[in-house]
Parts: C-alpha cells; sequence; structure tokens
C-alpha cells in the first residue's frame, strides 16, 4: 500500500489556494521549519509553527481552526503519532513530512496518512498543503467514515 495522494483540484491554483488557510507546521529543526513558513506564508497562508509534541497539542487544543497541518514524524526523539491521533479527531487534514520511509509509517498503522518526504522542495510543500486543504473543503459531513481507512484520508 503506498502512502495517500493528495492531488490539487483543477480549479485551484497553488497561487491562490493557501490565500488565508491556516496552516500548522510540527517542525523541530529551526530551518526546515522557517523554510516550510516562509513557502507557505509567500503564498498568503497564516502559519503557526510547534516545534515539539506539548506546544502543538496546546495549538490543536486552542480555538484556532487550522485548515491543514505539516507533522515531522520524530520530534526531540519522539514519534508524533499521538498528535496525528489528536489532528484526525480534531478532523483537521494532515501530511507527514518525513526522511522516514512511508513503508514505516504502514507498519506503525498510518500507511494510509499522506506523507511528504524530506527534503521536499516548494512546490512538492505547496502541491501537499493545497491538496489537503482542497480536500477538507470536499470532505463529506464530519461523521462520515471509510471503512479501513483514517478519517482524515479521502479515496482518490
Amino acid at each position: 500500500m503506498s502512502p495517500a495522494r493528495v492531488p490539487v483540484p483543477d480549479n485551484m491554483s497553488l497561487d491562490s489556494a493557501l490565500d488565508g488557510a491556516s496552516v500548522l507546521i510540527v517542525e523541530d529543526e529551526f530551518i526546515i521549519a522557517e523554510y516550510a513558513k516562509e513557502v507557505l506564508t509567500s503564498c498568503a497562508a497564516k502559519v503557526v509553527v510547534a516545534t515539539d509534541i506539548v506546544e502543538a497539542r496546546v495549538m490543536i487544543e486552542t480555538p484556532t481552526r487550522f485548515d491543514a497541518a505539516v507533522l515531522n514524524v520524530k520530534l526531540a526523539g519522539r514519534l508524533s503519532y499521538s498528535l496525528a491521533e489528536r489532528l484526525t479527531e480534531a478532523r483537521i487534514p494532515f501530511v507527514f513530512a518525513s526522511g522516514f520511509d512511508h513503508l514505516k509509517l504502514r507498519a506503525d498503522g498510518f500507511g494510509s496518512a499522506a506523507w511528504l518526504p524530506k527534503p521536499y522542495t516548494p512546490h512538492k510543500l505547496l502541491m501537499m498543503v493545497t491538496g489537503l486543504i482542497g480536500r477538507r473543503s470536499r470532505r463529506k459531513a464530519a461523521n462520515t467514515t471509510f471503512p479501513g481507512i483514517a478519517p482524515n484520508i479521502v479515496p482518490v
């Protein structure tokens, strides 16, 4: 099973898709976090960065509603799967950004989650986040689930 693909809808351009979107970046490497933030804010997204699991959990629990999240798999030596589960519960679409092979994610129970391999290019980051936000707007009602697929994943 390969990781979920997150296509950009045909009627959505990268320049306009992120305008005003709220994106949470969870990344403990300062340079990578700043790079991702710069790429996304250059397309008018509102970006919040959390550098560890505790800070990210606080951000997720605030009244701020995120349209998407970019989640590093390993933060300060700890796996961020509890955050992935919380994002799923909160119905916030996310992508794992990681140097881990997607097969490792599958072995850990997250094989159907969207995956952005590191290092990533600005275009790949924009495509992934734009796809997540586009998918969010097309998502079915909150109580709809797809058998065998995590709630934050919509078959493509």
